[in-house]
C-alpha cells in the first residue's frame, strides 16, 4: 500500500491545478479498511474538479498495484 501511495501522490502532484500533495497519515484503521489522509493543494475555484481528477488518480494508481477497492455489494433474487 505504501507504494501506490508513492505513486498515486506522483499522479495527482501532475494534475492541473494541483500546487502540492502529501502523504500526511493513517486517518481511521476500520473493521475492513484502513483510511490514509492525503492533503492536496489549490486555488479554492478548482477545488471540485481537482477533487475528481485525484480521485480517478487513486483508483487508477490502486489498480496499477493490483489493490482492489472492495464496494458494497446487494444480491437481488427475482421470483418468477
Amino acid at each position: 500500500a505504501e507504494k501506490a501511495i508513492e505513486t498515486i501522490i506522483n499522479r495527482i502532484k501532475d494534475i492541473e491545478y494541483v500546487e502540492d500533495c502529501n502523504y500526511k497519515s493513517v486517518n481511521e484503521l476500520g473493521e475492513s479498511s484502513i483510511l490514509y489522509l492525503l492533503e492536496i493543494k489549490t486555488n479554492v475555484e478548482y477545488k471540485r474538479q481537482v477533487k475528481r481528477d485525484s480521485l480517478r488518480q487513486i483508483l487508477l494508481g490502486l489498480e496499477e498495484h493490483n489493490i482492489e477497492v472492495p464496494y458494497n455489494q446487494l444480491d437481488i433474487h427475482q421470483k418468477k
